[in-house]
């Protein structure tokens, strides 16, 4: 199964609905995550259908700001648990796939939010029991090797990042991040919670 997730920067621009459209085709997705959409839900409707999705939850812009949305292809089953202005959690099965939970994370808007941040993975890590995935973008990092460029990041709030990731039993995976373009900013990390059976 296939699944990404990517901070769009406003889905009015109709260019950016076609480069959504192609990314879909091309790479098969059963399954987006759309961060900073800047949309309300009577036009993600309107992106959903254009893209040929079956399925959209939509967590609605705050005014220009925000704005979230998982679109899904009907072979996925998505079933909506819990939501706010930063996260989607959901359970998704398919055929032929156990089912698993999977929370789409948008970080907070204002800077030195890394507390609020590790506060919600916790709360939602906290209800979850079995396969759990993570992606999105945490405006965290664990160490000074995953930052290009910009200020570097205080040391406190990676080590938080790293004590919540410990706590909840989840693991970086490293992702090809650079398939699509530059400009379409597709960066973001993905954690998947450790099987207690391997």
């Amino acid at each position: 199964m296939k699944i990404i997730c990517w901070n769009c920067r406003g889905l009015r621009n109709p260019a950016i609905v076609c480069d959504l459209k192609q990314l879909l085709v091309v790479k098969n997705l059963l399954i987006i995550f759309l961060s900073e959409t800047k949309a309300k839900a009577r036009e993600m409707v309107r992106v959903r259908i254009k893209c040929s999705m079956d399925g959209c939850f939509v967590v609605d812009a705050k005014g220009r700001c925000g704005g979230l949305a998982l679109l899904w292809k009907n072979k996925a089953k998505v079933s909506i648990k819990n939501f706010s202005n930063n996260h989607i959690h959901s359970v998704i099965s398919s055929e032929g796939l156990d089912s698993f939970h999977f929370t789409s994370f948008y970080r907070f808007f204002y800077l030195n939010s890394h507390v609020q941040s590790c506060e919600l993975l916790r709360k939602v890590g906290n209800l979850i029991h079995g396969d759990w995935i993570i992606e999105g973008d945490f405006n965290s990092i664990l160490n000074d090797n995953e930052k290009i460029g910009g200020r570097t990041k205080p040391r406190v709030s990676m080590e938080e990042f790293e004590r919540v990731l410990d706590e909840l039993a989840l693991v970086d995976i490293k992702t090809d991040k650079r398939w699509f373009t530059e400009s379409n900013n597709m960066d973001g990390s993905s954690f998947v919670k450790e099987r207690l059976d391997m």
